[in-house]
């Protein structure tokens, strides 16, 4: 699997931001996370993963 040709297809055809693709794709591949194991993960902040993570569930990308 192409991880950066994933992301690039969620950024260009789906209109994810660059943060939102990465959060999608790292919950895809490692099942529920928390915010904090997706801040330390992607190496953001907490309030950034909680947001992005929000604006994940409200276009339907998280149940």
């Amino acid at each position: 699997m192409n991880y950066e040709k994933i992301k690039n297809d969620l950024i260009s055809e789906v209109r994810l931001t660059n943060s939102q693709a990465e959060v999608f794709l790292l919950v895809t591949l490692n099942g529920k996370m928390s915010v904090s194991q997706i801040s330390k993960s992607l190496e953001i902040s907490a309030d950034d993963a909680l947001e992005t993570s929000q604006k994940l569930i409200e276009l339907g990308g998280f149940i």
